[in-house]
């Protein structure tokens, strides 16, 4: 990624860097280099969607997703993602938990053409 490397000489904020990453480890080396601060895709993950995942099994990481994901772990690659154990991540402190039913009965309500109200329970 030279023009990265360039661009990242001249400039003092964030450079992504693109173009032509097929294997994780181009786009590791880019990073360790310093050649980019962040890597994006496109072809490798439109090729192959679970790219993310087989570039973390490729350099030996680990990835915690919500447990959801783990339906569509690709077989080769068991082991690589782990649960999020941790419901809560991302929650602000101080924010009021509301149950996922309720929510969306509020947005039904409010996309209504028809007045509702969400009723307790």
């Amino acid at each position: 990624m030279p023009f990265a490397r360039d661009i990242r000489q001249q400039v003092s904020h964030p450079v992504i860097g693109v173009g032509l990453i097929h294997r994780p480890q181009q786009a590791e080396a880019a990073l360790e280099n310093g050649d980019a601060d962040l890597i994006a895709l496109a072809r490798a993950v439109l090729y192959d969607p679970h790219w993310p995942w087989h570039a973390a099994a490729s350099l030996g990481a680990q990835v915690r997703v919500p447990s959801q994901y783990l339906r569509s772990e690709p077989h080769g690659l068991k082991g690589t993602l782990l649960p999020n154990v941790e419901p809560t991540a991302g929650i602000k402190k101080g924010y009021r938990k509301i149950p996922l039913s309720r929510m969306l009965l509020r947005s039904m309500c409010r996309a209504a053409t028809t007045p509702c109200r969400p009723t307790k329970g």
